[in-house]
């Protein structure tokens, strides 16, 4: 990056980034409540680093709406968070397998040294 980008460019850049969250959260914290308790914290994480992500996108989108340049280290503080949301993502889906697995063969964890 040059250390500018406009406000076209983040608003395309946060929009592959992102979707209808909010629903897909609340159908994660539902499923989770109801059948994979034991992941509570690993959803908890994921919202949480979602949010931190949200609220800097926010803090761009403030400064290119003002007209000022975004600082090359909120740039690429952004993109390192974005990078990153993969495997925070990544993460909680192979816990999902993980606790499926478990679910569906309760007696493999009695083989298991």
């Amino acid at each position: 990056m040059q250390g500018k980008i406009d406000y076209n460019e983040l608003n395309d850049l946060i929009s592959e980034c992102s979707g209808d969250n909010e629903k897909s959260f609340q159908n994660m914290t539902m499923l989770v409540n109801l059948y994979f308790p034991r992941l509570q914290k690993n959803l908890e994480e994921l919202i949480e680093y979602r949010e931190s992500l949200g609220e800097l996108a926010g803090q761009i989108r403030v400064t290119c709406r003002k007209g000022k340049t975004v600082e090359v280290g909120l740039q690429n503080k952004y993109v390192e968070m974005v990078a990153r949301s993969d495997k925070v993502e990544k993460n909680f889906e192979d816990a999902i397998f993980r606790e499926g697995m478990f679910i569906n063969r309760p007696w493999r964890k009695l083989f298991k040294k």
